[in-house]
């Protein structure tokens, strides 16, 4: 298990998530990786990011587990969740020799998430420079072969009507 020490500043950079259950990474036959992208054709994810206060299944670990050997970044941010849907004491001890026993997790700080993923080596699909708060969504139309990036700035601090 890889751990960065220490994430350098920076900018706010244009990353998209989702919440991905263990029914959404064991029954959906769009949740395979390729490429050490997971669900190409459809999010398209860099990597997988486990947050320390997560709630896991012994199931969806086993998945986490299969996508990282083929090759999926796992990204655990604040700590090995300890959290486990059910008491389980062998399932437990089973997530966290699992997520140990991997090569590519990346053990990095709770804070400054953006900042690690960037010394990580990973770059988001839309970048923003600035200092205000900037929300962008990526989505892909297949049928059309077009690409939409969704950028917004609710300006909620900003007076309206003031343009600089």
């Amino acid at each position: 298990m890889h751990k960065l020490q220490e994430a350098s500043a920076d900018k706010f950079t244009g990353w998209s998530y989702e919440y991905l259950s263990p029914d959404n990474l064991v029954a959906e036959p769009e949740a395979y990786v390729k490429d050490s992208v997971l669900a190409p054709e459809r999010q398209a994810f860099k990597a997988l990011i486990l947050r320390g206060n997560d709630t896991l299944t012994v199931r969806g670990v086993q998945k986490d587990v299969d996508y990282a050997h083929e090759g999926l970044p796992i990204i655990i941010s604040g700590g090995v969740p300890f959290n486990l849907s059910g008491y389980n004491a062998s399932g437990s001890t089973y997530v966290k020799s699992a997520l140990a026993s991997i090569n590519n997790v990346h053990q990095v700080p709770a804070e400054n998430l953006s900042a690690s993923l960037l010394d990580l080596g990973f770059s988001p699909r839309t970048r923003t420079d600035s200092d205000r708060t900037w929300y962008t969504y990526w989505r892909e139309d297949t049928q059309s072969n077009k690409t939409y990036v969704f950028v917004h700035n609710d300006a909620w601090d900003s007076q309206l009507g003031l343009g600089e």
